[in-house]
């Protein structure tokens, strides 16, 4: 995942969140669905609706980037930009654990107790979320999970407890970053105006990443749906349809000049699929990020677009890859957190291999020739956690 924006400030709504995940189109991946991060024999196939996290699962490593739990608990993981390093300890992990603790400590006590104290890892930005202390008090809530191809029913033991409906929801927020592979934790606080008006990306936080100019547009983008939405109970929800729609939408902005570096991905929110063939030589130092023009953890390594060019590797590739891979924007999800305690989490596929191995726009119907879009849905109320 290469981008996400969010707001924590709406008078009706405790987290509008949109979010990218760019990624190799063949790298395998689970769809988002319920479950508890089961070991490594659950892996191929989705646990059951009973699940106490919502996410997708990266295969290959057994973690997620971007997530909530049944309490409320949201992480979103990108990765800083830098050269492919082989270190012992996955940045998927941090999702994970995060999304399955029970804790009631305040989140910056929290890094210490996701993060082993030997743990290295490679270039990372996780925003962490938790609700803020709940009443004991509740009123049960019901609580449904579908997706778009159907209905899916939650089993009784498996339905919320949910806030009382006289109950604000609010967040906590922190973001955790190590500069860096290898680098030293640091966890702080996000500013008023990052509650308002957040987003992150693959740069790297205090040493120009928030300066990239698809940060500053998805930023820009977000602000201006915020000014459009209504702030009383009676209209917001009549126009949570075309929220999400905008929501979408900010996620598809395209750079109108071509990308063909690595370091112009920045440059772009919507990633078209990139072949790739090796990877170009420069080695200048590129703001906001921790190495000489470095390569996007998240997406592995981006990749040379320009078919015509026949640059020398600056870099090995991952052993994993194939020398024939693409990458692009593989996920849109849009997670709205009511103030009483509802969720809605759609992610929607937007670029795929056909069976022949090559990329699909998934999320344009003229392109697919079909009359819906692939996505799934899920509504669920989140469960309030008794603080002892």
């Amino acid at each position: 995942m290469c981008i996400g924006a969010w707001t924590l400030d709406h008078p009706n709504y405790a987290l509008i969140l949109c979010t990218n995940r760019d990624e190799f189109l063949n790298r395998p991946t689970q769809n988002a669905h319920f479950h508890s991060f089961e070991d490594e024999n659950d892996r191929q196939k989705p646990s059951s609706s009973s699940g106490s996290v919502l996410s997708g699962r990266d295969i290959q490593a057994g973690g997620s980037w971007f997530g909530i739990s049944r309490t409320g608990r949201v992480a979103l993981l990108t990765n800083i930009t830098e050269p492919p390093q082989k270190l012992p300890s996955s940045r998927g992990y941090l999702v994970s654990s995060f999304l399955l603790s029970d804790s009631s400590h305040p989140l910056e006590d929290e890094v210490g107790k996701i993060v082993p104290q030997d743990a290295e890892f490679a270039g990372f930005n996780l925003l962490l979320l938790a609700p803020t202390p709940l009443p004991t008090s509740k009123v049960p809530l019901e609580s449904e999970n579908k997706e778009a191809q159907g209905p899916e029913a939650e089993p009784e033991s498996a339905k919320a407890s949910g806030i009382s409906r006289d109950e604000k929801l609010m967040y906590d927020a922190i973001l955790v970053t190590n500069h860096g592979a290898g680098g030293i934790l640091e966890a702080r606080r996000l500013t008023s105006a990052e509650r308002a008006c957040g987003c992150i990306s693959n740069g790297i936080d205090g040493q120009g990443g928030n300066e990239w100019p698809k940060v500053k547009r998805a930023n820009k983008d977000l602000g201006e749906v915020l000014k459009t939405l209504p702030t009383d109970g009676d209209s917001f929800a009549q126009t949570e349809g075309e929220l999400i729609e905008n929501l979408f939408h900010i996620l598809t902005w395209q750079s109108p000049e071509p990308v063909t570096q690595r370091s112009e991905l920045r440059n772009t929110v919507h990633v078209a699929p990139m072949l790739h063939h090796v990877l170009f030589p420069s080695i200048t130092k590129v703001p906001g990020t921790s190495r000489p023009d470095g390569l996007s953890a998240s997406c592995s390594a981006p990749l040379a677009a320009n078919p015509n060019s026949d640059p020398q590797p600056e870099y090995p590739l991952p052993a994993s890859l194939s020398s024939q891979s693409y990458y692009g924007t593989r996920l849109s999800t849009v997670l709205l957190v009511r103030r009483d305690g509802s969720v809605l989490f759609i992610e929607r596929d937007i670029w795929r291999l056909d069976k022949d191995g090559r990329p699909m726009r998934m999320d344009q119907q003229e392109s697919r020739g079909e009359g819906d879009i692939k996505e799934r849905v899920f509504t669920f109320k989140l469960i309030s956690v008794t603080i002892s």
